[in-house]
């Protein structure tokens, strides 16, 4: 192509009316949130209630007596740790297997 080719192509690209209706977005308005219904776990375990509920009103409970309800410890997290790669180091792998262990 020669210049004044790619000049008369370009000045066509720039006088171009392009239909760009169709990329247009409808943002509808945004639902409101259901009420999230948290009584199902509301009563913890070993809580009075909770043991009424699912044992002691029981038919088998009188005859099967559960052994005392354990609660779960204050403070226990089930949070998993995320690791990042890109800013956590780790050691090199050892170049050999390690040695099984020896009876002393």
């Amino acid at each position: 192509c020669s210049t004044g080719t790619r000049k008369g192509l370009l000045e066509n690209c720039y006088s171009l009316e392009v239909a760009t209706s169709h990329l247009n977005v409808t943002y509808h308005n945004t639902i409101e949130a259901d009420e999230c219904d948290d009584s199902p776990v509301k009563i913890c375990p070993c809580e009075e209630q909770w043991l009424a509920d699912r044992y002691k009103s029981q038919p088998w409970f009188n005859d099967a007596p559960t052994a005392e309800c354990m609660p779960c410890e204050d403070g226990v997290s089930t949070t998993v740790a995320y690791i990042d790669p890109a800013t956590t180091t780790m050691e090199a792998p050892t170049p050999a297997p390690t040695p099984a262990p020896t009876a002393e």
